[in-house]
């Protein structure tokens, strides 16, 4: 029996602030944001996807993830299965490390290497170029932040040309602490 799925996202990043100024008696409030979001809807065209995965875990000290987006693994239904994207439109990678001492230990940070920093790049002619304008890029990730990609058209994670793959988006830990990683993705498969 074949099964049916159905995958809607939104896609959001912003910053809201409120700046309040003082002076002699007088006040000055200013709130803003952009509101920016992008609601993706159920299907294979623009603005549309048809697959998303998530990945979460932790990289050891000095270890690598490379994420293929051509054989991405999906738990489904009892089973797991390979998601061939073919199509990108939003990717999301958090490095969750709450700061708070050594990674593992407890009490406060002593030394920089402590710091659990994260990398996202796409090595040489293996790695998803589109993600990083057609270069290897190399974007660090900083404890308890994001780095986010987002494209309603979408960017395909492979380059026919020379008949190589250009499908992986490998992270890293780069202070040598270990760290723990989340990363979603959705997009369209083929």
């Amino acid at each position: 029996m074949a099964t049916t799925s159905t995958v809607t996202a939104v896609l959001s990043s912003d910053i809201a602030y409120a700046f309040i100024d003082s002076v002699a008696g007088s006040t000055t409030n200013e709130t803003s944001s952009l509101g920016y979001s992008l609601s993706i809807g159920a299907g294979t065209s623009t603005g549309q996807i048809n697959a998303a995965v998530r990945y979460t875990g932790f990289l050891p000290s000095g270890g690598q993830l490379a994420l293929s987006f051509t054989g991405f693994p999906k738990p489904i239904l009892g089973g797991v299965y390979n998601v061939n994207f073919t199509n990108v439109k939003g990717v999301v990678v958090e490095n969750q490390w709450n700061g708070l001492g050594p990674i593992g230990g407890t009490g406060g940070i002593t030394e920089t290497s402590h710091i659990a920093y994260l990398t996202a790049m796409a090595p040489g002619t293996s790695g998803f170029t589109g993600l990083f304008n057609g270069g290897d890029g190399q974007v660090k990730v900083n404890p308890g932040c994001t780095w986010m990609f987002n494209d309603r058209f979408g960017v395909s994670p492979q380059d026919m040309m020379l008949g190589t793959t250009n499908d992986v988006l490998v992270l890293g830990d780069t202070s040598g602490s270990g760290v723990p990683v989340s990363v979603i993705a959705v997009g369209v498969t083929g």
